[in-house]
């Protein structure tokens, strides 16, 4: 890194960094920063914070760059999970299982392949998807359950390549109709999160 020790002010300003107004970084209002002879550089400063320029493009190629979470999701602690991340909720998630993923408040995905997405869900068997509020996926490997407080679910069982579905409705009509809308979106969300997961 060159020095400035001994060199001459008026042959080395031009690459000093400097505020626009050449006075110092303000505590509160943003500066932009320019080189020795006003040319521009795409980060303005304060004492408390840092803006890059509209249309700027910041390289991090070969940088290990901490304290961004990229769309809310970081790394489980299951080998090749992901969770949201614990700030966006009152309860962080957990993902503790292989591959597993836990998305939400207090949703826990604990096991091989398992999804817990929505606000206190668990899915602790293998396989396991939970969708909705306060449920559990535990029944056996593979089973599905959406909707709220359990009054909707369907248990997906595999056996011999083939698929047996068992539905249960605790609910009325107007519920049930409810849970259907919550699984067929639900559907979309895990059909997303498999593509995902095969994709990486």
């Amino acid at each position: 890194m060159a020095t400035l020790t001994n060199q001459q002010i008026n042959l080395t300003y031009p690459g000093l960094i400097k505020t626009t107004d050449n006075l110092g970084v303000d505590p509160t209002v943003l500066k932009q920063l320019t080189d020795g002879v006003g040319g521009s550089i795409p980060i303005s400063v304060s004492q408390a914070q840092t803006k890059f320029a509209s249309g700027s493009s910041v390289d991090f190629t070969g940088s290990t760059v901490t304290g961004i979470d990229a769309a809310g999701l970081v790394a489980g602690s299951g080998p090749d999970s992901m969770q949201s991340v614990s700030s966006l909720t009152p309860n962080p998630a957990a993902a503790t299982g292989t591959s597993s993923i836990a998305l939400g408040n207090a949703s826990t995905a604990s096991n091989t392949s398992s999804v817990a997405i929505g606000s206190s869900v668990t899915a602790s068997k293998n396989g396991a998807v939970c969708i909705g509020d306060n449920g559990q996926a535990a029944g056996t490997d593979g089973c599905v359950r959406l909707g709220q407080n359990e009054t909707f679910y369907i248990i997906v069982i595999k056996a011999q390549h083939t698929y047996c579905v068992t539905a249960q409705f605790r609910c009325d009509l107007h519920s049930m109709l409810s849970g259907i809308m919550v699984m067929l979106t639900m559907w979309v969300l895990i059909i997303m999160c498999i593509s995902f997961c095969q994709a990486s």
